[in-house]
This record gives C-alpha cells, structure tokens and sequence, in this order.
C-alpha cells in the first residue's frame, strides 16, 4: 500500500509541470481509486473462489512488471501524460484485486488461540473507563 501511495504521489509530481496540470493532477488520483470502485465486488468474488496465496502472487507479479515498465519509460524520458495515467490505472487494478484476498488471508494466517479479534470483549477488561469531559458551568 505505501508503494502505491509513493507511486500515486510521484506521478503527480511528474504531471505538476505539464500543461493543464491541474486536471491531469486530478486524474491520478481518479485513475488510482476507479479501479477499486470497479473492481471491488468482482476481486472479492474472486478471492473467494481461487486460491487466495496464487491470486496475490499472480497479482503482485502483474503490478512488479507495470512498475518495472512504468520506470523505464520514466528514466529513458518516454512518458507521456496519458501513458502514466494508464499506468497508474494497471496498479490501482492490482491494488483493487489484491486486497480482498490480503485480507481474508491473514485471518488463515493466524490462529484462532493467537488472534486478538477471538474475543474482541477481552480488551474492555484491561482498559479503565474513559475519564469524564468536565461541563462548563453555566
């Protein structure tokens, strides 16, 4: 996720300089987030159905290949503006269809004796009640 982020911020500082920047600036960020609007239901669906470890594998080697390809064209000087969005794009598509499966994986992770969300009322044990706002007076 903070790759992604990095990537998201280092594509609007690409764009900054370009003209009508303002708007292009505005498209990284639409083109990173659409994807997880489009593709949330499906990717769940999917993580349900395949194996979850081979789908973020498969995934996170199809979002290697974008940001090894999205590099090089960035340091050989070749990236042009709509060229980044599509790129930023492919990544937020990688990012929409691995997390369903991240987060339903870490629960097979974990055990259930060592997971903390076991008993999510055993923590209110340990904790003294909040302290009272004082009232103003009147």
């Amino acid at each position: 996720m903070i790759g992604t982020w990095m990537q998201t911020v280092g594509a609007q500082w690409l764009l900054v300089e370009e003209p009508g920047a303002d708007t292009l600036v505005a498209m990284v960020q639409v083109a990173a987030m659409l994807p997880m609007l489009v593709l949330a239901l499906p990717s769940g669906a999917l993580a349900d159905i395949l194996d979850r470890r081979r789908m973020l594998i498969g995934v996170q080697l199809f979002q290697a290949c974008v940001a090894v390809a999205l590099a090089a064209l960035t340091v050989a000087g070749r990236m042009a503006p709509a060229l980044l969005l599509t790129f930023t794009f492919l990544l937020g598509c990688g990012v929409a269809l691995s997390l369903p499966a991240y987060q339903s994986l870490i629960q097979d992770l974990v055990r259930a004796r060592r997971s903390v969300r076991r008993r999510p009322w055993a923590g209110s044990r340990s904790t003294r009640p909040a302290p009272s706002v004082p009232r103003w007076p009147d």
